[in-house]
Formats: structure tokens, C-alpha cells, sequence
């Protein structure tokens, strides 16, 4: 494991002083896959997503990172971008310091370990059904999460075992480009009261 990416940048936030409270894990394959976690130290809560990466400049995946504001991001060290592609660490080395990004051993994104510590953390939550049938169309997702909860494991000094979360299953079945305007846009609409 190398890098630092504790935060003690103080995160994002967006710019409102307010920290960042997200944890990423992100991993992709040669068909230009990508499998993202992202786990929400405020609410305890894993976000799953996997989805074809349309941009060779991985556009979606940048709009994604934007939307999360991570205070870590955690990487394979190796890039295994389809041809043409930057790859997800190449990604994180552009945009973000260097102190957010931690790079994990290839080893430790397993989705079949992930498959059974999700299915083990979110044992009582209701939203963890139908686990099995996902893990075998998106392994991507389940890999980051394995990652990215090893790595919270490391820095919290806390077994798996003393945790229970939230499952988030979103999955981007087809592909859309977003720009951070028009995501901007809708984060507005979503949040304004109703009338």
C-alpha cells in the first residue's frame, strides 16, 4: 500500500468547508469496465456501481469522482486501460493530489471476497437480497469493495466484524455523458422543495 491519503488535506467538500466523507475504491478491466465503490463514512453506507467507460479520457469516471468528492481514492497499480484509454489510476494521478491517492496491491480487489464481505457487513439489511445475482454480472463493484473495506480496515484498526452497512446497489446500465453543469443542474432540481 503506498500514499498517505488520510485527508488531513481536509477534503473536498465542494468548497464549503464542510469534509469530505467518502472513501473510493475503483478498478476496470480490458472491455473498458469500471467497478466503483464508494463508502460513506457519515452514514455507513457502500455504494456499488459498475458501468462501460464510453470516454477515452474516462469522462464519466472524473464526473463520478467529482460528484463524490472523495477524500481517498484507492487503485490497482496497474493500468490495465483498454487501448487508447488512460486508465482509472492514470485518472487519479491527473486530478487529484497525490496525498488522496492509495494504491493496493492487485490482490486485494477480489470480488469473490467481496461477494462474502458485503453479503457478511449487510447481513440485516434488507437491500442486500438478490446479493447473488449480482455478483456475478457486476464482480468489478465487488472488487473495489473489497479494497476499499480492507483499506478502512488498515487505517480504523477495526475488524470487519464490529461493522454493519448499507448496501447500495446502482448499476449504470447504459452509458450517458454527463457534464458537471448539467450534473450541477440536476443536483439543484433534485434538492429543491416541492411545490
Amino acid at each position: 500500500m503506498e500514499g498517505d491519503a488520510t485527508g488531513a488535506d481536509g477534503g473536498g467538500g465542494g468548497g464549503s468547508g464542510e469534509r469530505s466523507s467518502f472513501v473510493i475504491g475503483l478498478i476496470e478491466n480490458r472491455a473498458k469496465e469500471v467497478g466503483v465503490a464508494a463508502f460513506d463514512l457519515r452514514s455507513a453506507s457502500l455504494h456499488l456501481s459498475q458501468y462501460i467507460e464510453t470516454s477515452c479520457s474516462y469522462h464519466n469516471t472524473n464526473t463520478l469522482l467529482h460528484f463524490y468528492d472523495p477524500m481517498v481514492v484507492i487503485v490497482p497499480p496497474n493500468k490495465t486501460a483498454a487501448d487508447g484509454m488512460v486508465g482509472v489510476s492514470e485518472l487519479i494521478d491527473k486530478h487529484y493530489p497525490a496525498n488522496k491517492k492509495v494504491t493496493m496491491a492487485r490482490g486485494c480487489f477480489d470480488d469473490t471476497k467481496g461477494a462474502v464481505i458485503v453479503r457478511s457487513l449487510s447481513a440485516r439489511d434488507p437491500s442486500a437480497l438478490g446479493l447473488d445475482t449480482y455478483c456475478k454480472q457486476y464482480y468489478l463493484c465487488l472488487a473495489a469493495a473489497t479494497a476499499t473495506i480492507k483499506w478502512l480496515g488498515l487505517v480504523s484498526n477495526c475488524s470487519n466484524g464490529y461493522w454493519s452497512i448499507k448496501v447500495i446497489k446502482w448499476v449504470k446500465e447504459e452509458s450517458h455523458l454527463w457534464c458537471r453543469a448539467g450534473a450541477s443542474g440536476l443536483d439543484s432540481i433534485l434538492s429543491a422543495p416541492a411545490h
